[in-house]
């Protein structure tokens, strides 16, 4: 079957298998499911999900709050804090500390110094996250967050300490060891603060004889938690105006269509590439 039309992660693991003369088998009708042969193990590719996380770590990566919770405790993150929404469903409500909203944002504003980040507990894409300066600010944000009606409410916002960012990165982790990092380019800078989400942004791959790439994983290796927990992920880095580096959150399945887009598919394909390798040198030991 023709992987064109399948989206960037399957389509360049189909490449790099192809290229090693892996075994695959396409399970749906555009190849964004795969599953792979290497040795004794079958691994299934779907979308843009991989079989590395189990189900536990994989919520805990999608939890900003959880992954603070364990892995600030040795690598550099800001400080994070949870708030259930009062009006929260009867599931959630055993949770609630806040009578209504009005109190959150006072608890919030008490725990953080302006400005600060006010943002959705489990988003994506860029949505529902701000940066707040006063307590007006503050009450809208949560509000959006809260709002039932919205396809994107959450019980859970979060207050979180404000960096003041002068590069973001992402870096594609792998059973420890680094398989890509790239900066994420802000050619027009809009209100949004993801990068991605402003016009013209771009993703550019840094060389692993450079010294952020090299700065990057060292940082990553402080923490054994990280390392013996996540086998494979996403992390977006930031690097403060002072220089010092930041885990902002981690995506356990991460996008790599706007690098695919960029760089084109063949430096992608050596992403999976260094992945197989990985995996087959784990299978001959």
């Amino acid at each position: 079957m023709n992987l064109d039309k399948a989206l960037s992660n399957t389509r360049c693991l189909g490449k790099a298998c192809n290229k090693f003369g892996i075994p695959f088998v396409i399970h749906d009708d555009f190849g964004n499911w795969l599953e792979v042969s290497i040795g004794n193990k079958k691994l299934q590719f779907i979308n843009r999900v991989t079989p590395f996380n189990n189900g536990s770590i994989f919520k805990l990566c999608k939890d900003k709050e959880f992954s603070y919770r364990l892995f600030s405790k040795e690598i550099k993150m800001a400080k994070t804090k949870g708030f259930v929404d009062p009006n929260c469903n009867e599931d959630y409500s055993k949770y609630v500390s806040s009578d209504e909203v009005g109190e959150v944002v006072n608890k919030m504003i008490k725990e953080f110094k302006f400005p600060f980040v006010v943002k959705m507990n489990s988003g994506s894409f860029g949505n529902n996250i701000f940066v707040v300066n006063s307590q007006e600010e503050v009450k809208k944000s949560v509000e959006q967050i809260y709002n039932k009606d919205s396809e994107n409410y959450d019980y859970l916002a979060l207050a979180q300490e404000f960096i003041d960012i002068e590069k973001e990165f992402r870096v594609i982790w792998f059973k420890g060891e680094a398989l890509l990092i790239y900066e994420k380019v802000i050619e027009e800078k809009n209100d949004h603060i993801s990068p991605m989400f402003n016009p013209g942004a771009k993703t550019v791959e840094i060389p692993e004889n450079d010294k952020t790439y090299k700065d990057l994983v060292s940082f990553f290796k402080e923490s054994k938690t990280l390392e013996e927990q996540i086998e494979y992920a996403g992390f977006d880095v930031a690097v403060d105006k002072d220089g010092k580096i930041w885990l902002l959150e981690i995506n356990a399945s991460p996008i790599l269509d706007k690098f695919a887009r960029d760089n084109g598919d063949d430096a992608l394909v050596v992403v999976y590439e260094k992945m197989l390798n990985i995996i087959q040198g784990q299978e001959n030991e």
